[in-house]
């Protein structure tokens, strides 16, 4: 008989399946309670160790590939770009402010105090700032009017 042969047998009644004593059979039925807890341990095991896995590695690297590319609010890298106001200003020299703080600038031009500057570069101390498009387009028209 091959194997086909006997499930079909044993499905259409022909064959009976063995018997196992009385007391054997309701063990199969019932779990006893060694084993209902070791496979409630083992459950709580696997989910500890993946939540730990998840927490201790999968999370930092995802904050540490979002958040590495982002550019430093603080030190030189920070500054540049950011916009400022001419509080005094002699020639190509003068002093911004910045954020409430006073800064010693330069700049190629000459700017006019209460002037909106941007930071271009920053030299140990001295800030390089260029006008912004405001004041180059007021510049430039009242050239033009004149």
């Amino acid at each position: 008989m091959t194997g086909i042969d006997i499930h079909s047998r044993l499905a259409m009644g022909e064959l009976s399946s063995p018997k196992l004593p009385k007391s054997e059979n309701t063990t199969f039925l019932k779990p006893g309670p060694n084993i209902i807890m070791k496979e409630v341990m083992i459950t709580l095991l696997v989910c500890v160790v993946i939540y730990e896995i998840f927490e201790h590695i999968i999370l930092p690297l995802f904050w540490t590939i979002r958040y590495h590319k982002r550019k430093s609010a603080y030190g030189p890298s920070g500054m540049i770009g950011k916009r400022c106001v001419v509080s005094q200003w002699k020639g190509t020299r003068g002093k911004v402010s910045v954020g409430g703080e006073l800064w010693n600038a330069t700049s190629e031009s000459p700017l006019i105090p209460g002037s909106e500057t941007v930071i271009r570069d920053i030299d140990n101390l001295t800030l390089m700032v260029s006008p912004t498009e405001k004041l180059i387009e007021t510049a430039k028209m009242n050239s033009v009017k004149r």
